[in-house]
């Protein structure tokens, strides 16, 4: 028997894992999209000045954020032993679930052991005794297939597992349990609402130019930390300097990998903003899109520039980044205070 459930490899959400596996799933059901609309609208940077999709610091929590869209249940290791692992995978494939399952990735891939990471499993083949699942290789999601009997030895590796090995692991991870089963929810009632615009809109607007601090506790110190999409330039622009300066700063820091998170960001932010303001029937000109797909053009430019930068090593690319964006960011003030006062006038008419 072959079972393959509806998933959706090329998703708007690629530049993070634990993101891009519920995207899969949820734009794959085309009366789940709506939810997309109005939820991810907000990126932020903290420690290290990585960027990630959340608000106010925090990630999007992955147990509860998804919960008008997706039916999420987390199960422990030893409640799946790795005898059966396939016919338990087979089961939940059968019954609508797509298994969320944590791994050594390492051996799925040839490699050494000893990478742990998570694999959401959307399909299996009897015959061919294999397991379908999404692959991340050059910054671009494909769809692989594993072995049964190679799956299910990732799976073992983790049944003696030490507790440092977990503690590491509860403190890293997004998916929280080793295994999870993620299904679409038959049922999903759109209800855009003017005021989460507002408010999503009025909270970037507000955090754009403040600097909030966190505290980490591996190393006592105190970082800075930019919420909000516009906030994030400051953090790029920030990080741009250090990496001219600060050697080990410069070995750590993928430049290009967070430049492209603000880019897949700017371009689900654009959409999703036309999108709306035609759906309240707000006023706008054509005009402001244009500037937004100006904007995300740049952002495209920036990131291949930060791209030869990581492959060849040679720092004159840098200022080079630096000076665009701060050309871009001027264009995202103008594009963002038109959407701000379109949507705030028409509150105040329709309130």
């Amino acid at each position: 028997m072959k079972q393959i459930l509806p998933i959706c490899i090329e998703n708007n959400l690629p530049t993070e894992c634990w993101s891009y596996y519920r995207f899969a799933i949820i734009e794959a059901y085309p009366h789940l999209i709506p939810w997309t609309v109005q939820h991810y609208q907000h990126i932020f940077s903290g420690y290290g000045w990585e960027v990630f999709h959340g608000q106010n610091g925090a990630k999007y929590d992955q147990l509860t954020y998804y919960s008008d869209a997706l039916i999420t249940h987390g199960m422990y290791h030893e409640e799946v032993s790795s005898s059966d692992l396939i016919p338990f995978i087979r089961e939940k494939i059968n019954q609508g679930f797509y298994p969320l399952i944590e791994c050594d990735y390492s051996l799925l891939l040839g490699k050494e052991p000893g990478h742990t990471h998570e694999v959401l499993v959307y399909g299996y083949d009897d015959e061919n005794q294999l397991i379908f699942f999404p692959f991340l290789k050059n910054v671009k999601w494909k769809s692989k297939t594993a072995g049964y009997a190679d799956f299910q030895r990732a799976f073992a590796s983790f049944d003696h597992l030490s507790s440092n090995t977990i503690d590491l692991s509860l403190f890293r991870r997004e998916y929280l349990y080793p295994v999870t089963l993620l299904s679409p929810r038959k049922e999903y009632h759109t209800e855009y609402s003017p005021f989460i615009l507002f408010n999503d809109l009025r909270d970037i607007g507000f955090q754009a130019y403040q600097i909030y601090e966190t505290y980490n506790t591996a190393d006592d110190s105190i970082c800075p930390a930019y919420y909000g999409y516009l906030g994030v330039y400051n953090a790029l622009l920030i990080a741009a300097g250090r990496i001219l300066v600060d050697e080990e700063f410069r070995r750590k820091y993928r430049y290009a990998e967070n430049l492209n998170r603000l880019h897949v960001y700017r371009q689900r932010f654009g959409k999703n903003m036309r999108f709306l303001l035609f759906q309240f029937t707000i006023p706008y000109d054509d005009s402001w899109f244009i500037l937004d797909n100006e904007i995300v053009q740049n952002l495209k430019c920036c990131v291949m520039l930060g791209l030869k930068y990581e492959q060849t090593g040679d720092l004159r690319h840098i200022p080079s980044i630096h000076d665009y964006m701060l050309e871009i960011f001027q264009k995202e003030q103008q594009f963002f205070n038109l959407l701000y006062e379109a949507v705030r006038k028409w509150i105040v008419i329709h309130y």
